[in-house]
């Protein structure tokens, strides 16, 4: 039986229509999947009906696993296809529609989407193509990386927010009716329907809430934005303003994949719609292959971005360096892949214990030199992991600092987070060796209140005692570890808001 499916978003149909076609099949066994709940018999179903939502959410994500599946096949290190989620989880529920909300989320046991009634239509957040694929990114990432679930910092944030916009491009760029309508229309250095990500669900915004609500308009990946330094930023705005809102920061790095895809279409030979499909075959690599290794740190973007240029590397000797270099110089991020395993000082002791075999953990000297040069306590762990840099086998030591929310306000008294501070290690020949730069410790400290203080003015954060009606909040205060510390509980689509009865003041 055949099903209906819109392959963008319900506001795109213009360009890429919906069109009858077999629903994919599931994943095999020992694969990452999505669990259903009453899941109505195959047919096409009229759009705006409950089991045409079932099938075109059910098929959207489907095509985003099916998107990953293709890329991480030929990344460059990776060769496995996704076995599980995060947690060693075999599947998602996948929940079409959970309720009445303007939002998309996910969380680590599941995908849910959202009904929103505003004067003459319904929004379901389901129904779009991108917003699914979007929501299907946050969960690969998570799988991919889980020690970015809860960072702390901006940009680490904002990533993931990216990582799920460029996920939804790359959907719709492997599909065949959608490359077509877009090289037949504007193209892709023009204002286009695939670069805008989740139309129907921004006009939900528009509808409900005004112009200025930051997510009245569509994000886009085509866009001349600049990175700046994300505590300098408003801390929220409507959409045309650049603020430290994660979903608004997060356009700088989609701006830099965009750009580099565009810049790889043009350097390939005929410029039809093969091309433009290797385009984002080898674009969508490069990103899947970069997100896998640099430890976390406050320029993040940066840190994929080189090594986006490390995998190209590997995977075609550098033949597309200027392509990525010279997109992410377009939004303001220098990109210089070398520094990033450079020796920049000497460590005490030794980087393996005597008598293990091979570098995979340092030893209690060069822990002590770490913690210092860190600022580090002297008692506080280093958690390490092994990474691959430019061929070279490294090791990631991560110090997890704890800082102190009180202040920002009042809800906040006695409620910490905890920040990332990662460098790498590498073995010389008379020792350790620290390679890269160093965190600076009042960096950190500035990052994260800086990025609760954009959670607080944004309405993310849950209470004990309060609740958000209109909006799901990303963190809330869960007590681990003898603390209370603020915790990420869920990423959701619509990550600015403010309850009902509150005042909208977005800056212009």
């Amino acid at each position: 039986m055949a099903i209906l499916f819109v392959p963008n978003d319900p506001l795109a149909q213009a360009g890429a229509p919906a069109r009858q076609q077999p629903p994919r099949r599931e994943p095999p066994a020992g694969r990452a999947g999505f669990a259903y709940t009453h899941p109505p018999a195959e047919a096409e179903y009229p759009i705006g009906s409950a089991e045409f939502l079932f099938w075109q959410c059910r098929e959207s994500a489907l095509a985003a696993l099916e998107t990953f599946e293709l890329l991480s096949q030929a990344a460059p290190g990776l060769a496995q296809p996704l076995a599980s989620w995060q947690g060693g989880k075999p599947t998602l529920a996948l929940a079409p529609n959970a309720g009445r909300l303007l939002n998309a989320a996910y969380e680590r046991h599941s995908l849910s989407f959202y009904e929103w009634p505003t004067p003459g239509k319904s929004t379901f957040s389901g129904a779009s193509t991108d917003a699914v694929a979007h929501e299907v990114g946050h969960a690969i990432l998570d799988a991919l990386r889980p020690d970015l679930w809860d960072g702390s910092y901006t940009e680490t944030a904002a990533f993931h927010e990216a990582f799920g916009d460029c996920f939804a491009l790359l959907v719709g760029l492997f599909d065949a009716d959608v490359r077509r309508a877009l090289l037949q229309g504007p193209g892709l250095r023009q204002p286009n329907f695939l670069e805008a990500v989740a139309e129907d669900v921004s006009d939900g915004a528009f509808r409900t809430y005004g112009a200025q609500h930051p997510q009245a308009a569509p994000r886009r990946a085509l866009n001349d934005l600049s990175w700046k330094l994300p505590i300098r930023l408003p801390k929220t705005g409507s959409p045309k303003v650049l603020s430290s809102e994660a979903h608004s920061f997060s356009r700088i790095f989609s701006g830099c994949f965009y750009d580099t895809l565009c810049n790889v279409f043009d350097g390939l030979r005929g410029g039809d719609e093969q091309a433009l499909l290797e385009a984002a075959k080898i674009a969508g690599r490069l990103l899947v292959a970069a997100v896998r290794e640099p430890p976390e740190v406050l320029r993040f973007f940066q840190a994929v971005g080189r090594m986006m240029i490390l995998a190209d590397g590997t995977e075609s000797g550098g033949r597309h360096h200027a392509a990525i270099r010279n997109a992410f110089q377009a939004h303001g991020i220098a990109l210089g892949s070398a520094v990033t395993a450079a020796p920049t000082a000497a460590l005490g002791g030794a980087v393996a214990e005597p008598g293990d075999a091979g570098a995979t953990h340092l030893g209690p000297a060069a822990k002590r030199d770490l913690r210092r040069r860190m600022r580090a306590p002297e008692d506080a762990k280093l958690a390490l992991r092994p990474v691959e840099i430019a061929g070279r086998q490294v090791l990631a030591a991560v110090h997890r600092r704890i800082v102190k929310l009180g202040g920002l306000d009042p809800r906040l008294r006695g409620v910490f987070a905890s920040a990332t501070e990662s460098v790498l290690v590498g073995s010389g020949e008379r020792g350790p060796e620290l390679l890269g730069a160093l965190t600076d410790p009042a960096s950190t400290v500035d990052e994260v209140r800086s990025f609760v203080e954009t959670l607080l003015e944004n309405g993310r954060i849950q209470f004990p005692g309060e609740q958000l009606e209109a909006f799901l909040p990303t963190h809330a205060i869960r007590r681990r570890g003898g603390r209370r510390m603020l915790t990420r509980v869920r990423f959701a689509c619509c990550g600015s808001g403010f309850e009902p009865g509150r005042e909208a003041r977005w800056p212009d």
